[in-house]
């Protein structure tokens, strides 16, 4: 079972939305890169350091099955069409941020395997 959550500032209305498979183990984490002014998300991080640790609540607002929950992510975007006027989010992805890399192909796989053999690449 993995889980939606929502970051909401009670001050503003706005909101931040994740998922997690652990609410207890994400919600340490936000607030602690939030305290310590490390968080990725400019955004949420510039509110709190405005608004105050007090302003804001965590809260899982909905769930799903692990190979549903894209879907039920991209619902929560989908509500508030994307709007940043709502959330605070930065990238409306549903998997951990705009994706960057994708997996290898069995062909690179092939050649990557190939350059390093003898433990050196050629």
């Amino acid at each position: 079972m993995e889980y939606i959550y929502v970051i909401e500032n009670n001050n503003t209305g706005k909101f931040y939305i994740g998922r997690t498979n652990n609410p207890a183990t994400r919600k340490r984490a936000h607030f602690s890169e939030l305290r310590r002014g490390v968080h990725k998300n400019p955004r949420l991080q510039y509110s709190f350091n405005k608004h105050g640790e007090q302003a804001f609540e965590f809260k899982v607002v909905d769930s799903a099955e692990s190979d549903k929950i894209c879907d039920k992510e991209a619902e929560w975007f989908s509500a508030f069409d994307e709007d940043k006027a709502y959330l605070y989010n930065c990238h409306f992805q549903t998997y951990g941020g705009p994706k960057i890399w994708k997996p290898h192909t069995p062909e690179s796989k092939l050649k990557i395997s190939e350059a390093i053999k003898d433990g050196t690449r050629k």
